[in-house]
C-alpha cells in the first residue's frame, strides 16, 4: 500500500505526470485484432511514436486528443511529455469519424484520411506530408493554420487544393 500512494504522490507532482498508456494498450491490441476502435474523448497528447502505423479505420475518435501538450496533466493515470509530438505516420483514418478532433502539431505523414468525417478537426501545425483525404467530409470546416500540407507547402493564407479537386482552408485566424 505504501508503494501505490508513494508513485501516486509521485505522479502528482512531476512534470513528467497527457497519455494513459492503458488507452494505448488497448488501442494497438483492437488495431492488430482488425476491430474498430471506439475511443472518442480519449487523450493521447505527446504519445510519441506509440500510435505510428495504427489501424484507425472506421474508428470513432471523436474529441480525441493527439495534439502536442504544451503544459503538464496533473491527472496521476496520464503521462506528460512537454513539447513532444504525437506521431501517427502511416495511421489509417479512412472512413474514420474525426469530429472535433485535436491533431495541432502532431505527426501525420503519409496518413490516410479517405472517407474520414473531419468536421471541425484541428489539423494546425500538423506535418501531414504525403496525407491523403480523398473523400474526406466536411474538410470544409477543418482547421489547417500552419499545417505542412501533403505536397510539403505550409497552409499559412488562403487555399491549398488536392488532386481530387477538394478545397482546404488555410486562412490563420488574426489575433487581436
Amino acid at each position: 500500500m505504501k508503494r501505490i500512494i508513494f508513485i501516486f504522490i509521485i505522479l502528482s507532482v512531476c512534470d513528467i505526470t497527457a497519455f494513459n498508456p492503458y488507452h494505448i494498450t488497448l488501442v494497438k491490441s483492437k488495431s492488430f485484432a482488425k476491430v474498430p476502435i471506439q475511443a472518442s474523448g480519449r487523450d493521447f497528447r505527446g504519445a510519441g511514436t506509440l500510435l505510428q502505423g495504427i489501424n484507425f479505420r472506421n474508428a470513432q475518435l471523436s474529441g480525441t486528443a493527439f495534439n502536442t501538450p504544451s503544459k503538464a496533466t496533473t491527472s496521476p493515470f496520464l503521462i506528460t511529455v512537454i513539447g513532444q509530438q504525437t506521431d501517427l505516420t502511416k495511421g489509417n483514418f479512412s472512413k474514420a469519424e474525426l469530429v472535433s478532433t485535436n491533431f495541432n502539431g502532431a505527426i501525420l505523414q503519409k496518413a490516410n484520411f479517405n472517407g474520414a468525417n473531419i468536421l471541425n478537426a484541428n489539423f494546425a501545425g500538423a506535418d501531414l506530408k504525403g496525407a491523403t483525404f480523398n473523400g474526406a467530409e466536411n474538410i470544409e470546416t477543418a482547421v489547417f493554420c500552419g499545417a505542412t500540407m501533403p505536397d510539403g507547402t505550409v497552409c499559412s493564407s488562403g487555399s491549398w487544393t488536392n488532386k481530387s479537386g477538394q478545397v482546404f482552408q488555410c486562412a490563420c485566424q488574426q489575433k487581436k
